[in-house]
């Protein structure tokens, strides 16, 4: 998501499971910081099992990382979801709303809309349910930006 471009309510969507999944990562990295752990490396178990543990790639940047860096990002990724969830959870259409979320608040990216099609149980193409979407999310980023110039 780059700082030039506005990223669509579609592109914000679809990084949902990627930013739901990196919650728990900056869980442990915070953890890991209040306690002094070191990120990389070998480790060695009292039973004698070994674990080999890399640097998560948000941090591999060489950026100068604090607990308040760690929970700042966190709760802009809380944010994010629960806007996103808010939005979903206001629609009064119920298809929409379920097309939304089994296709972007269930599983991952691979076979979203093939999920959709599953979950109504109908003649309609995963590809149908996708332009539905699209076309609802295109229509309320278009009221949005509506009512932000009013």
């Amino acid at each position: 998501m780059s700082a030039g471009k506005k990223t669509s309510l579609r592109e914000r969507f679809e990084a949902y499971y990627t930013l739901k999944k990196e919650i728990p990562l900056i869980s442990n990295e915070i953890e890991d910081e209040k306690y002094g752990v070191e990120y990389a490396g070998s480790y060695q178990y009292s039973d004698g099992s070994k674990i080999q543990k890399e640097k998560p790639l948000f941090m591999a940047s060489g950026s100068v990382k604090s607990v308040d860096t760690l929970l700042e990002r966190k709760q802009h990724i809380i944010r994010e979801l629960l806007y996103l969830e808010n939005l979903v959870f206001k629609i009064q259409d119920s298809e929409i709303r379920q097309i939304l979320t089994v296709a972007y608040f269930t599983g991952g990216r691979e076979r979203r809309w093939e999920r959709v099609a599953i979950h109504f149980e109908r003649d309609i193409t995963a590809e149908s349910y996708r332009k539905k979407a699209d076309r609802y999310l295109e229509k309320l980023e278009c009221a949005s930006a509506m009512s932000a110039v009013s």
